[in-house]
């Protein structure tokens, strides 16, 4: 298993860069169409789109620069708002498509595969702390573990929910949005992480 994470780190960094710049330009364009006639509303997502893309492309721009510890402190700071919103987008995602009073079975099988997924997230949020607490490095390996098994279980809800958006004829943006927040995105990040800190391994002193 550890020889199969050290064969992803190979390649980590420019996956990492290339993901990263992609979904900071898609981050950009969803904030913009989501953009109404309200002026609050209209400050408010100008402001949000701004702030957002420039963390988002601080990463994989700081790591072309060379600038390598000022690019994983704006990871981590983005590994762990994500790691915290997800968690609750799939849970909360989750009771939403299985109200089987308006959802079909489509649907029901994506929230299922979404609150799995977010279960696995907030699981990586308990081992972490844990991590910290009792200096325990193997947790990590284990954390790597359930970060591979929320990438699979978030690909296909995504899937299945774009599937249920687009057979409702809203594809774009929001099927497509999904697409990429749920089944692209924890790629990225979990290659970035491959590229910030390695490959984590089975037993650590």
């Amino acid at each position: 298993m550890e020889k199969f994470f050290n064969s992803l780190s190979k390649p980590a960094k420019w996956i990492f860069v290339i993901g990263g710049f992609f979904y900071t330009a898609w981050f950009a364009l969803a904030q913009g169409l989501s953009i109404d006639g309200q002026f609050v509303s209209v400050i408010a997502h100008l402001v949000i789109m701004t702030i957002g893309t420039a963390l988002l492309v601080g990463a994989p721009l700081l790591v072309l620069l060379r600038k390598e510890e000022a690019a994983k402190m704006v990871f981590l700071f983005l590994i762990g708002y994500w790691v915290l919103v997800t968690a609750q987008n799939w849970l909360s995602s989750a009771e939403a498509l299985t109200d089987t009073r308006n959802n079909d079975g489509l649907a029901v099988a994506a929230g299922i595969f979404a609150f799995l997924a977010g279960l696995g997230l907030a699981a990586i949020i308990v081992l972490v702390i844990l991590e910290f607490l009792f200096k325990a490095k193997f947790l990590r390996f284990i954390s790597f573990i359930i970060m591979l098994a929320v990438i699979v279980l978030g690909f296909i809800a995504g899937l299945l929910t774009a599937i249920y958006f687009g057979n409702r004829n809203a594809f774009w943006p929001t099927g497509m949005n999904l697409i990429i927040e749920w089944m692209i995105l924890p790629i990225i990040i979990c290659f970035g992480y491959l590229y910030f800190f390695g490959a984590p391994a089975k037993n650590k002193k």
